[in-house]
C-alpha cells in the first residue's frame, strides 16, 4: 500500500470516527446545552444592563408610562366606572340563572309552570339579595334597586318563550362577555355586604 492510500484511509476512518461521535455528544449534552444557553442569555442581559443602565431603565420607565393609563382603565371598570353598571351587572346575573334553569329543564325534561319558573330564577339569582340584608336589618336588594324585577321578567322571558335565545346566550364568545360582568357583579355583592355587615355587626 502505497503513503498516499495510507493516508486516505485514516483520513476516512478519522471522518468517520467524528460522524459518530458528534450526534451522540449532541444528543447527550441536549440538557446541558439548554442550560448554557440559558445562562448565557441571562448573563447577557445583565451585561447589556452594567454597560447600558440608563437605556434599560429608561425602557422600564417608558413601558411603565405606557401601562399606567391601560392599568387606570381597567381599574376603573373594575370599579364599575362605565355607563349602566347599574343595568348591566344585574343582567348578567339574571341571564346565568335562567339559562342555567332552561338548560336544566331541558336536559332533564322538566315541564315547570311558567310562574314556577319565573319565581325560580328570580329567587336563585337574587335570593342572597333577599336575605342577607333583611338580617342585617337593611333593605333587600330588589326593593332598594327596583331595575332587578324587570330585567328579571324581560331575560326570564326571551331565555324560556322565544326559541334560539338560550343558544345565543350560552354561545361561547356571547358568554364570555356577560360572564365577565356576571364576575363583577358577585365580587362587588360580597364586598358590599362584608362591609355593610362588618360596619352594622360591629357596633
Amino acid at each position: 500500500m502505497s503513503k498516499e492510500e495510507a493516508s486516505g484511509d485514516k483520513a476516512r476512518t478519522l471522518g468517520e470516527s467524528i460522524g459518530e461521535f458528534v450526534p451522540k455528544y449532541s444528543e447527550d449534552r441536549n440538557g446541558l446545552t439548554s442550560l448554557f444557553t440559558i445562562v448565557a442569555a441571562i448573563a447577557g442581559v445583565v451585561m447589556a444592563f452594567i454597560y447600558n443602565g440608563d437605556h434599560v431603565v429608561n425602557f422600564v420607565y417608558n413601558v411603565s408610562d405606557v401601562l399606567k393609563p391601560i392599568h387606570d382603565s381597567v381599574q376603573e371598570f373594575m370599579l364599575l366606572k362605565f355607563p349602566y353598571a347599574a343595568v348591566i351587572l344585574p343582567t348578567a346575573n339574571a341571564i346565568n340563572t335562567a339559562t342555567i334553569i332552561y338548560n336544566d329543564s331541558v336536559k332533564n325534561k322538566k315541564v315547570y309552570y311558567w310562574l314556577h319558573s319565573f319565581f325560580l330564577v328570580l329567587f336563585t339569582a337574587f335570593g342572597g339579595g333577599f336575605l342577607a340584608p333583611m338580617l342585617m336589618g337593611k333593605t333587600s336588594l330588589p326593593i332598594h334597586n327596583d331595575i332587578i324585577i324587570p330585567i328579571t321578567i324581560v331575560t326570564w322571558y326571551f331565555v324560556f318563550n322565544v326559541p334560539g335565545v338560550c343558544d345565543f346566550l350560552t354561545w361561547k364568545p356571547v358568554k364570555t362577555i356577560w360572564s365577565i360582568f356576571l364576575g363583577l357583579f358577585r365580587t362587588h355583592a360580597v364586598c358590599n355586604i362584608v362591609k355593610y355587615a362588618s360596619t352594622r355587626l360591629g357596633k
